[in-house]
């Protein structure tokens, strides 16, 4: 990630690298942007919406397609109430 500060962080992914989001609302604190996101050649292309607030953990919903559950699973991994991304990797930080 780029070296960013303050209110720059919301335009992080919007108007840099992640072209292919656009940014839905935008206060000095707050920032909702959507966009698609294809993980590899072969993946599904994923419409994503990130909600980031200043000094909150950021939301990631993926709107479509809608997230299958894996047949050997009994939910989806990495995933808040409300199928919201865990961005998270235990030993990450």
């Amino acid at each position: 990630m780029p070296n960013v500060r303050g209110d720059d962080r919301a335009r992080v992914g919007v108007d840099g690298s992640y072209s292919q989001f656009k940014v839905k609302s935008r206060s000095r604190q707050r920032a909702v942007s959507r966009g698609t996101l294809q993980p590899t050649e072969l993946s599904d292309v994923y419409t994503v919406e990130i909600d980031y607030t200043l000094s909150r953990s950021t939301d990631v919903h993926v709107l479509d397609p809608q997230l299958k559950l894996h047949p050997d699973h009994k939910r989806l991994p990495h995933v808040y109430p409300g199928n919201g991304l865990c961005l998270y990797t235990f030993g990450e930080w």
